[in-house]
């Protein structure tokens, strides 16, 4: 009989010579006598001897004494591999078979060729009906394709052809237009001629009107001239009869020797009634409050009122911002001075800062600011000392220490307190 011819290690399947790599990887620390390609390939852990190490180890298993030590420790690591080799898988049958070369080994090994010879082949014929299927429905795929890009043809030459036909229309319709233009400009350039001559006809009635108005002007510059020696001849002599009024009441006190006068009849009144200006205010009968009395003082004639801004806006809305305290002081302020007609002036605290914000100040309300540097108190107490003596002058604050300078200047001080309840009400 015939034998078989021996497969060598490259004719087997792929499938094959990975098993045959990975078994053999395992067991490769246990083989004696390794090559020099695997010495270093064997101290690697087994996962990495089977990925790293294939093709080192697919090389020595051409080498039949390193076969042979091979198998003998694959025979030793798997015993199911020389005892049962027909239970095994046919990828594991096979490899064992290669590996061990037992009795009838190459029969073993040729049969499974054939089986994956046999089996490419089918997988061949799948794959090329496959094929064919893919190659039948492209077809179908191209006919379709070619009978809708003949339908859009045929749509597009339709609208090319409709295309045409509205752009000839389109050409008639921009002749007419062109015509009509050329009509039109016509007309305008008549038309720029008329207002041209019109606008030269009006630009010559302007110039005479402006000569006539230089005319008026210079007479009128003339009489305003002479109205101006008039009135300067008037206010000359106004002055010279006035200071000779001046000089001779002068000269008169002079002559009679008439002391300057201190106090005011008022003033008198106040001493009998011991009634002292360094009061707040007077309570008035039964104890009025202060902020009843205080109405009844600002509508005295030529009464003046000083307010501490900051002073009283921080004690009565303290949660706020100074630019709300600002507005919401003076907008309550507004209307109780249009009652009493005070004159007002509210003084709010700069010195820390020489930026001065906008403030809308109310009609009869004065508003400043203390220089940078200054604080409001000392000019509260310039307002307060520029006043003359005997005038009614209130000033709102409750700052102690402002309040003994304007007491002994002669004003009347009043509380914060007092006149946010009055604007309260």
């Amino acid at each position: 009989m015939q034998e078989t011819p021996s497969p060598s290690l490259s004719e087997l399947p792929e499938e094959v010579r990975t098993r045959l790599a990975t078994v053999v990887a395992e067991v490769l620390p246990s083989v004696g006598s390794l090559p020099v390609g695997l010495r270093k390939v064997a101290a690697f852990d087994s996962r990495r001897r089977a990925r790293l190490g294939r093709g080192a180890v697919l090389t020595a298993l051409e080498d039949e004494e390193f076969r042979s030590a091979a198998a003998v420790q694959v025979a030793d690591a798997r015993p199911d591999w020389a005892a049962q080799p027909d239970a095994l898988a046919p990828v594991d049958r096979t490899a064992a078979a290669w590996l061990l070369q037992a009795d009838g080994w190459q029969s073993a090994v040729a049969e499974h060729l054939i089986t994956v010879s046999a089996a490419g082949e089918a997988s061949r014929e799948r794959e090329l009906e496959q094929v064919r299927g893919q190659l039948a429905r492209a077809q179908e795929g191209a006919r379709v394709a070619a009978e809708e890009h003949r339908a859009q043809m045929e749509k597009l030459r339709a609208e090319n052809a409709l295309v045409r036909q509205r752009l000839g229309e389109a050409r008639a319709q921009v002749r007419a237009l062109d015509q009509q233009v050329r009509e039109t400009v016509g007309d305008r350039e008549e038309a720029v001629s008329s207002t041209r001559a019109e606008l030269t006809r009006v630009e010559k009635e302007l110039r005479q009107l402006r000569a006539q108005a230089a005319q008026l002007a210079a007479g009128s510059a003339a009489e305003q001239r002479a109205r101006k020696r008039m009135r300067a001849d008037e206010s000359v002599r106004a002055r010279v009869l006035l200071e000779t009024l001046l000089d001779a009441a002068v000269g008169l006190r002079r002559e009679l020797a008439l002391p300057p006068v201190a106090g005011l009849p008022a003033d008198a009144v106040d001493e009998r009634h011991r009634v002292s200006d360094s009061d707040a205010l007077p309570t008035g009968v039964g104890g009025v409050p202060e902020s009843q009395v205080l109405p009844h003082v600002l509508a005295m004639p030529r009464a003046r009122l000083l307010v501490d801004g900051y002073n009283v806006s921080k004690s009565a809305w303290p949660d706020s911002t100074l630019e709300a305290q600002r507005i919401r002081l003076l907008g309550l302020l507004a209307p109780l001075v249009a009652q009493s007609g005070v004159e007002t002036t509210v003084v709010f605290d700069g010195q820390g800062s020489t930026h001065r914000p906008p403030v809308n100040a109310p009609r009869g309300i004065k508003v400043a600011f203390s220089p940078h540097g200054v604080i409001a108190d000392d000019v509260l107490a310039d307002y307060v000392e520029a006043e003359p003596e005997g005038r009614v002058v209130v000033l709102v604050t409750s700052d102690q220490a402002l309040a003994g300078r304007a007491r002994r200047l002669g004003a009347r001080v009043v509380g914060s307190t007092t006149l946010v309840e009055l604007l309260a009400r």
